[in-house]
């Protein structure tokens, strides 16, 4: 009686062990790690065959003609034995139906890749190739960094000519002298960050394109690309060469200057090479040595070439043949909404992000039309665009990219999808710092063909109603920078210095977005019954 009860006591704890591994293998499959699952199988037979070695042996004693004493944990051992038998056979089962459920997953991913191929690809490809451009990955690199300074810069000029304006509440609230230290302050800010934007651009474009195309010390590019810099300043420096007015020409020296540093670094024969122990350091300084007399003196002579022929400064040169057309095309309605409106929208439609495409070729140009803003806001002049950087972000951005806010607004009001609501309820949170990737990839509306229309055509609306408005003088220009996180609203009054009437106009385009999404938002909600209506599979779905 005790040689049955161990029996049973360790038919019992073999055929548990197995269970585990087939409930394992299950869950496996479900995952679609099908290995895995094949091999917790094989794992589970393993100690079920040690299972069913004691039934077989009790099984042969009877059949010897002995009897064995009854017993209840014998008869319990027997049933849990049965019933992981029937496990496994389930398990072994559910596991070629996960295998072809995944095969018919995959089918389906397959035949609806193949059908945006022809039209994805080509325009994938293009993007990826610009996406990658060393010079574009550069010149939006180099903006990055930029930001800081010219957020800070912004809020500087905020605080000295918006709230400490002479008829203002707080200037009059604090004693003169204060306001003046505060306003020189702001002013020695605006120095170190915005009037200098030039000299740091040249630095890091030059700095990214050396170190992208694996030169060893891209700070001996960045070096030579601002000493070139310098030799074709007028000879009276102000902060105008060295601030966004000399944004084009930053760039344009930052390239050229660096390009051809590294073609000529390669050159074995403008090496100065020294023996002995010398640090690296100076090693590195003497290798470079010719190749920067080469390229100081050229640009010397060519920035003195270029004023004896033409009686103008380099500056003034490509100020005039290439800034001032670039900036007059970029701040065009058109032009505008080609590359902003549409063309912007477009491109997170397809999951490519604009910044490496379209902003370091625009964004410039762009940035010099805040800057001129700026100064004849500040001069008491005539403010000349009504199309600057800030504009893009103060009108067009509210909580994200074409305006997602607006949808986030539509959705609570309209949709009864409980997964679009908490997609929506997770998004309004950095939606404020219009921020929208979790709606861009979790709604989706990334390659979403219900949501083309309104993505890539609401923000070209906008843009018409806030040019518009603009041109009837009905809000004002923007006249200081932003930038595309500052919280909507805030950033329409800081943008416009302080002017009430761009925050109405901004509620007004919220209000536009919202109309312009909610009809859409209607047909998500009925796509939900058509999904699952597409997704029940038939027995001709799983034959293969």
């Amino acid at each position: 009686m005790e040689e049955l009860q161990m029996i049973a006591f360790e038919m019992i704890t073999t055929v548990g062990e197995a269970k585990t591994f087939y409930m394992r293998a299950v869950n496996l499959a479900k995952e679609g790690k099908m290995n895995e699952a094949e091999e917790a199988i094989g794992q589970g037979n393993a100690v079920f065959a040690k299972a069913h070695e004691h039934h077989f042996s009790c099984i042969q004693k009877e059949a010897e003609g002995e009897q064995l004493p009854f017993s209840i944990l014998f008869l319990h051992a027997e049933d849990q034995l049965l019933s992981t038998e029937i496990m496994r056979d389930m398990a072994v089962q559910l596991i070629d139906v996960y295998r072809e459920l995944k095969c018919l997953k995959g089918n389906r991913r397959m035949k609806n890749e193949k059908k945006r191929n022809p039209i994805i690809e080509k325009v994938m490809r293009i993007t990826e190739k610009l996406s990658a451009e060393v010079h574009l990955r550069a010149v939006r690199d180099a903006f990055l960094l930029t930001i800081p300074f010219l957020v800070l810069s912004g809020f500087m000029t905020f605080i000295a000519y918006v709230l400490l304006a002479e008829d203002s509440i707080v200037y009059n609230a604090i004693p003169g002298n204060v306001s003046a230290a505060i306003i020189s302050i702001c002013g020695k800010t605006i120095n170190g960050g915005q009037n200098i934007l030039a000299l740091l651009m040249v630095l890091l474009v030059s700095y990214n394109l050396a170190k992208y195309k694996k030169y060893h010390n891209p700070l001996m590019a960045a070096l030579i690309s601002l000493g070139a810099l310098f030799i074709m300043m007028p000879d009276t420096l102000s902060y105008t060469p060295i601030g966004t007015n000399g944004m084009f020409v930053s760039l344009i020296t930052a390239l050229l200057v660096t390009e051809a540093f590294l073609a000529l670094s390669k050159q074995d024969k403008l090496k100065l090479k020294i023996s002995g122990n010398v640090p690296p350091a100076i090693t590195e300084s003497f290798n470079s040595m010719f190749v920067i007399i080469i390229i100081e003196l050229l640009v010397a002579v060519l920035a003195f070439a270029c004023n004896a022929i033409s009686g103008m400064g380099v500056h003034d040169m490509i100020n005039a043949v290439l800034q001032k057309p670039l900036v007059g095309v970029a701040t065009t309605l058109p032009a505008f909404l080609c590359y902003f409106g549409f063309g912007q929208c477009l491109c997170y439609f397809f999951g490519i992000h604009p910044a490496g495409v379209i902003n370091p070729i625009v964004e410039p140009a762009l940035l010099v039309a805040i800057n001129e803003n700026n100064e004849a806001w500040l001069a008491g002049k005539e403010i000349p665009h009504i199309i600057t950087l800030p504009f893009r972000d103060v009108y067009g951005t509210l909580g994200g990219i074409a305006c997602t806010l607006g949808l986030l607004i539509a959705i609570f009001l309209v949709s009864k999808r409980s997964d679009v609501r908490s997609i929506a309820k997770l998004s309004l949170p950095v939606s404020v710092f219009n921020i929208n990737e979790p709606v861009l990839f979790g709604l989706p509306i990334v390659f979403n063909p219900i949501m083309f229309v309104p993505f890539c055509f609401t923000t070209t609306i906008i843009y018409i109603v806030a040019y518009v408005a603009t041109a009837l003088g009905l809000v004002s220009r923007l006249v200081v920078y932003t930038t595309w996180s500052t919280p909507i609203f805030l950033s329409g009054y800081m943008a416009s210095g302080g002017d009430f009437r761009n925050v109405i106009l901004q509620v007004i385009c919220l209000g536009i977005a919202v109309l312009t999404y909610l009809p859409f938002v209607k047909l998500l909600d009925r796509q939900q019954i058509t999904s699952v209506q597409d997704d029940e599979l038939t027995e001709e779905d799983l034959s293969f």
